[in-house]
């Protein structure tokens, strides 16, 4: 999926049987204090409901965390069309 997006990949992220239902996972920490480190320009989710399922959540991971002025958030499917 990296090579699709043409993006050097740091890191794989996997939550394997966490719940979405909330963002106090362990592994997202570690996404969130990736991002927040500078490390990371984009976030490659292969399904949007591992990563919340809440729309309160994404809303707020977007607005206060992965969106800065310019900022562009392009959304893709598996097949790469948007």
């Amino acid at each position: 999926m990296a090579t699709v997006q043409i993006a050097e990949l740091l890191d794989v992220i996997v939550d394997g049987g966490e719940s979405a239902n909330s963002l106090s996972r362990p592994r997202l920490r570690r996404l969130l204090a990736l991002i927040n480190a500078g490390k990371v320009e984009a976030v490659i989710v292969v399904k949007l409901d591992r990563l919340t399922r809440s729309v309160k959540d994404l809303c707020g991971l977007l607005e206060r965390r992965w969106c800065r002025p310019g900022c562009e958030v392009p959304w893709k499917n598996l097949r790469g069309s948007a």
